[in-house]
């Protein structure tokens, strides 16, 4: 790999907006929230790593950014669930990486027949509304995550199957109940932060979601804040009638700091070979 480049270029997006239960029954697209870029940076080449068989950069500055990712709380009726849906719930951070001369985010929404005025159709910011969901508008944000990284799990203590939310059915027919992240690691952080006590951190190596994982980051993951479900909210949609030993969290911030990328050759030769 004599010929790789020396610096490549790494950004990171960030979700900015609320879980949004919405219905098609005669309301018109609501605005959800955007995706909004969070870091940009220079990666410098540091050479062969031996030990994962990759070449191994480094950014060019300092390089933390925060992210909060928020779940769906409460009860959302039958008519969500036939018509509609809830957007925007749990969205994670989006990185990629890109030759200097390239555009990391390229996507671009189409114009829409009956609101061409409705956003800037190149981002970031990429803007959604609640119609970007069905795939009309081009792009959504489930489509910025092809070729993209994100940290899932990323709170102290998860793992891997408790990434999700929790949801569960509500008290009438076909309605839904958003319950927010629970669990004994769930209870340990709101435990800590009682006690005001740091909420803990993790420091691993992530790799990117194509199926041949051709590049990946070392990133230190600080929990920076966690937000409670209301305990009366919580016991009240469990509908148990146990004691609830368990606490809920309806979200976090998450403060990550990129500390090394790891590029393979597949990377290098898919990447050399696209048009800018």
């Amino acid at each position: 790999m004599d010929n790789t480049p020396s610096k490549l270029l790494l950004s990171a997006l960030r979700w900015i907006g609320e879980p949004t239960p919405w219905s098609a029954d005669g309301e018109g697209p609501e605005y959800v929230g955007k995706y909004s870029e969070a870091a940009n940076v220079l990666l410098n080449q540091a050479g062969m790593n031996r030990e994962l068989d990759v070449i191994e950069y480094k950014p060019a500055n300092l390089t933390t950014f925060q992210y909060t990712r928020k779940a769906n709380i409460g009860t959302t009726h039958s008519d969500i669930t036939y018509y509609g849906g809830i957007y925007g719930d749990n969205m994670p951070p989006l990185l990629r990486i890109c030759l200097p001369d390239r555009h990391p985010w390229p996507e671009t929404f189409k114009e829409l027949d009956w609101d061409p005025e409705l956003r800037p159709l190149a981002g970031p910011p990429f803007e959604f509304y609640t119609c970007d969901w069905n795939g009309d508008a081009g792009i959504d944000p489930e489509s910025l995550q092809i070729r993209a990284l994100t940290f899932s799990p990323d709170m102290p203590g998860q793992l891997q199957n408790e990434t999700e939310a929790e949801s569960g059915f509500g008290h009438e027919s076909d309605s839904g109940v958003g319950l927010g992240w629970h669990g004994p690691w769930a209870t340990a952080l709101l435990e800590k932060k009682d006690r005001g006590e740091q909420l803990g951190n993790r420091r691993e190596i992530v790799w990117s979601s194509d199926s041949d994982k051709t590049w990946g980051v070392e990133v230190h993951l600080e929990a920076a804040k966690v937000t409670e479900v209301d305990k009366f909210t919580y016991e009240e949609l469990h509908e148990s009638e146990e004691p609830i030993t368990t606490r809920g969290i309806s979200s976090y911030t998450i403060r990550a700091s990129i500390l090394r990328v790891f590029v393979k050759a597949r990377w290098f030769d898919e990447a050399l070979n696209q048009s800018v």
